[in-house]
């Protein structure tokens, strides 16, 4: 199969490489502050994770260009005896979707991978094949012998995501985990990159944000905003293609 000759931005790659379940995001933020921090006349981080990158800070009006630096992800929460580790979800999952994906557990050792599971088809009478399973009837299998060895290698509280990396489908088209909204982080981090370079300066304050938690509640967007209290908002994020065929 022929490869592709569009290479992609680095930054955004970056972003899509990095995994940032949400409240567990210093991955991403590590990537903001590499390529973003740079380019901003004032960088700060808040208490709660937000990334806040403003140019021209005497501008008028105030101009806040958001976008959220978190994911969805998956933390355990109890391994039984035969080593199988039980979750629960971080954001909101399609459960339907949650099976027999591969995962990456970020653990203090490193990270380790696993795949999720439920119970098998040949087991389950015809009125369980019908119904989508609960998340307290799948595991995440890390091919461990017992609790013990399993607890050897992972910990409660520990956080995965899935294991589908960045990978160009057609041309310019591509696919990656959590594709949204690590293109709107690329997009609100790269506006502050080129305006900063620009000869012309804008009138404008521009503050662009990372914000965290976006995937719980929109946390860190609703602390932000307070923060900056702009005249103008813009969140970046993706839509959805509503448009008749």
């Amino acid at each position: 199969m022929a490869k592709s000759s569009y290479t992609p931005p680095q930054f955004l790659t970056d972003l899509l490489a990095a995994r940032s379940p949400s409240g567990d995001e210093f991955e991403t933020q590590a990537v903001f502050d590499q390529y973003v921090g740079p380019a901003a006349d004032i960088y700060r981080k808040d208490a709660l994770g937000n990334r806040l990158a403003t140019l021209n800070p005497e501008g008028d009006p105030v101009l806040m260009l958001a976008e959220h630096l978190d994911e969805l992800g998956l933390i355990i929460t109890y391994v039984n005896e035969q080593g199988f580790l039980y979750f629960n979800t971080i954001g909101g999952h399609d459960k339907i979707m949650i099976p027999g994906h591969r995962v990456i557990i970020r653990t203090t050792a490193g990270s380790i991978k696993g795949i999720t599971g439920k119970r098998a088809i040949h087991l389950m009478n015809p009125e369980d094949c019908k119904r989508v399973p609960e998340i307290h009837e799948m595991w995440i299998d890390i091919g461990a012998k017992s609790k013990s060895d399993a607890l050897q290698r992972v910990s409660i509280g520990d956080t995965a995501t899935y294991d589908h990396e960045f990978e160009l489908l057609h041309g310019t088209i591509g696919t990656a985990r959590a594709f949204d909204n690590k293109a709107g982080a690329y997009i609100v981090g790269e506006t502050i990159i080129r305006l900063a370079r620009a000869k012309k300066k804008p009138a404008a304050q521009v503050v662009a944000v990372g914000t965290a938690q976006e995937e719980i509640g929109v946390r860190g967007a609703t602390t932000s905003s307070y923060a900056i209290d702009p005249h103008i908002a813009i969140a970046v994020d993706v839509g959805h293609a509503t448009e008749s065929s």
